[in-house]
């Protein structure tokens, strides 16, 4: 694609991939981080390390939601052309929405954590039998860690 689009794709196509493929990067990682963690988890363990294993793994996923996130701005720049500024109204329009996107995203960016799991927001955003789990873990984890802090 890359190559076939060389010639005429605009700068802000070309950024927007390149933003892409970091994030996307940043969250594969993460995701090899969570293998590694799940072959790393041996049942014959104490039982705290492998709750603490599994904490990490599930509480990670937030991570992925957050850098997630960071995409939506950055689908709003793929289609902006050169001759878009010679129209001011799109251009304007253009702006606008890349800036809502963008704060949006960067607000749920640092917002999304296990503190805020009990406000509306956090509750319409993730919610159901896949987030339980993670809720619990990301609670659990925090138990062991100031466990381990009380020892």
């Amino acid at each position: 694609m890359l190559y076939q689009t060389y010639a005429y794709a605009s700068p802000f196509f070309w950024f927007s991939i390149a933003t892409h493929v970091v994030l996307l990067t940043i969250v594969i990682a993460i995701y090899i981080y969570q293998l590694t963690l799940i072959y790393q988890t041996d049942l014959g363990e104490p039982l705290l390390t492998t709750q603490f294993r599994l904490a990490k793994l599930k509480s990670s996923t937030l991570w992925i939601y957050k850098l997630m996130f960071l995409h939506a701005p950055v689908w709003t720049t793929f289609s902006i052309q050169q001759k878009m500024f010679n129209n001011q109204a799109w251009l304007t329009a253009q702006v606008i929405v890349t800036l809502i996107f963008l704060v949006a995203a960067l607000w749920l960016f640092f917002n999304i954590k296990y503190e805020n799991r009990d406000k509306k927001w956090f509750k319409l955003l993730f919610r159901g039998k896949d987030w339980d789990p993670i809720i619990r873990s990301l609670k659990m984890l925090r138990e062991i860690q100031d466990f381990n802090v009380a020892k």
